[in-house]
């Protein structure tokens, strides 16, 4: 069987693959594993490649159930508080759900909460956005503000771009399965680990190699790949193809339909963050989300310093000259001092072929097309983002490849 992707849902394909008794080859196109949940080393700290180096739903999600089933040994700190949200007004730390409500909002605004509680649990298959039923049900002010840096953090889309079905799947699975944590090593030691366990199941991985699916033929694929250094070519012929990278997939699939983010990775001198989890951001001019991963993993920067990024959906033709402007006024703001240019170590726009969220929550491509299976961020379950996404689906995609072998007959097994 044929990986197309090294990163967290294809290392994770081919660990459930090779325990069901398959050979497995997997190519990636970059020279690290791990895709948008990895790192690379700048100035003594681990900048990530994509996600901000949090599991959404730490030790409780499916990441972690994923890594639990194969025993894979991935140590993950989970968040000491459900969030912060920072306003003009104040900081607010909140240890338990009901602390967004009960200290971030106003006393004002607690008839506000409770009619968004009511109707988030009776509307249950509404057909509008996010934003239509906010304005529907008469839900704005810091509610609809807290509402809508959330989604632009986590999703990074408007309240006028998610679907409220989606939206509501989305809380539903950060109620019941709680906030983020971050595994030990960051995301670079998780896409190493994942890589390892592959490797010694007996899979054969091959880094920096970039891959192209060109035709059926006689039940079969035909995929070329191309060595990115030395040029060296090949061809492998696969009667099952599991791929998470657009780039690879077969024609007539629809378009992407990426999302739109820009990313600031600094080295601070200074802490920012007061905690592990997710500092979230209303009343600011860009910037809806904050997290210090360092605090978790002091081995994530060096001695004395913290790493922080930070965060904020923006449009696919934004200049990054002007979010990165906005971005350093921001948290000007909320640090209240002065933002040296030097510690910014990464800006980062994603946008395209390499966006935040591979596609926009509730837009996701099929499953399967014949013998070509899809993984990954690109046809998520609903209610999961990130990391947590990909990791069921690959748990999905190795139950039907488990399926279709069952399925097959055994003398077809057997060429």
């Amino acid at each position: 069987m044929l990986v197309i992707g090294a990163g967290v849902a294809g290392l994770l394909v081919a660990a459930y693959a090779l325990r069901q008794g398959r050979s497995v080859l997997v190519l990636e196109r970059r020279r690290i594993p791990g895709g948008r949940f990895s790192g690379e080393t700048v100035a003594g700290a681990q900048l990530s490649t994509g996600a901000l180096h949090l599991i959404p739903h730490g030790s409780r999600g499916p990441l972690a159930r994923a890594l639990r089933e194969l025993g894979i040994e991935q140590p993950i700190i989970d968040s000491d508080v459900i969030c912060s949200v920072w306003t003009p007004r104040h900081h607010v730390v909140c240890t338990h759900p009901r602390h967004l409500f009960t200290r971030v909002l106003s006393p004002g605004e607690w008839g506000t909460a409770l009619r968004f509680f009511l109707h988030l649990h009776l509307d249950r298959d509404r057909g509008d956005t996010l934003a239509d039923w906010l304005r529907r049900r008469r839900i704005g002010g810091e509610l609809a503000e807290l509402l809508r840096s959330c989604v632009d953090f986590a999703l990074s889309v408007r309240p006028d771009q998610l679907a409220w079905r989606d939206f509501r799947a989305v809380y539903r699975s950060f109620w019941h399965m709680g906030g983020p944590g971050l595994p030990l090593g960051g995301s670079r030691g998780l896409a190493e680990r994942l890589l390892e366990h592959v490797c010694r199941a007996g899979g054969e991985v091959l880094l920096h190699t970039e891959a192209t699916l060109t035709e059926r033929r006689e039940g079969r694929w035909v995929v070329s790949y191309r060595h990115r250094g030395g040029g060296a070519r090949g061809r492998v012929v696969a009667r099952q193809v599991v791929t998470t990278a657009l780039e690879a997939l077969p024609a007539g699939l629809p378009e992407p339909d990426p999302a739109c983010g820009f990313k600031l990775q600094l080295l601070l001198p200074f802490s920012l963050v007061p905690h592990r989890g997710v500092m979230f951001c209303a009343g600011t001019r860009r910037l809806t989300g904050l997290v210090q991963p360092s605090n978790a993993d002091p081995s994530l920067a060096p001695p004395g310093w913290h790493l922080v990024n930070s965060f904020h959906a923006c449009a696919p033709d934004a200049d990054p000259r002007v979010e990165r402007r906005e971005a350093l006024a921001d948290l000007t703001r909320i640090a209240g001092r002065s933002i040296d240019a030097g510690w910014v170590l990464q800006a980062s726009l994603y946008r395209s072929s390499w966006p935040v969220n591979r596609r926009r929550q509730g837009r996701e491509l099929p499953e399967r097309l014949d013998d070509c299976y899809l993984a990954g961020d690109a046809c998520k379950p609903a209610g999961l983002i990130m990391v947590e996404a990909a990791a069921e689906s690959a748990r999905r995609t190795a139950a039907l490849l488990q399926e279709a072998q069952e399925a097959r007959p055994k003398a077809e097994l057997a060429v």
